[in-house]
């Protein structure tokens, strides 16, 4: 794996903190920078400013998929903003720790990544979307059609 110099923001349930603490943990070992909303932002503090902060900051994002995200209008905010940044082209990338019918459509538009309990072959996976970059993935997408 080459080192990446990124900053990903890791977007999930709070439900899901367990999944979300052991990604976070193998990304940064893989050589990314993880901005983890639950460990950033501490009681006091204002969340929406540092949110706001982390996801102009950032340049991915991770969103762990399941039930309990498709219901979170944090998560679905923070999905939009990434939709809406050119910053994030081709570095939105959705994880499935649990599938869910309930997703919010554009994210059915994007490849997700399954988790199925592998962790290390999903980290591999978004490391190498992250490697490609939105050139590389817009020429991959050119060559497929």
């Amino acid at each position: 794996m080459m080192s990446l110099e990124m900053k990903v923001f890791l977007s999930y349930a709070t439900v899901d903190h367990k999944w979300a603490n052991r990604l976070r943990e193998r990304l940064s070992q893989a050589g990314l920078e993880v901005w983890d909303p639950n460990r950033e932002v501490l009681p006091g503090q204002d969340w929406s400013g540092k949110i706001s902060g982390a996801l102009h900051d950032s340049d991915a994002m991770v969103v762990l998929v399941s039930p309990q995200v498709a219901e979170s209008d944090a998560v679905r905010r923070e999905i939009e903003y990434a939709l809406g940044s050119p910053r994030y082209a081709h570095r939105l990338i959705p994880v499935v720790i649990r599938p869910t019918r309930k997703l919010p459509w554009i994210l059915e538009q994007l490849q997700m990544v399954p988790l199925n309990n592998n962790i290390e072959r999903a980290v591999r996976e978004i490391v190498k979307r992250l490697e490609q970059g939105p050139e590389r993935s817009k020429a991959a997408r050119a060559a497929a059609h």
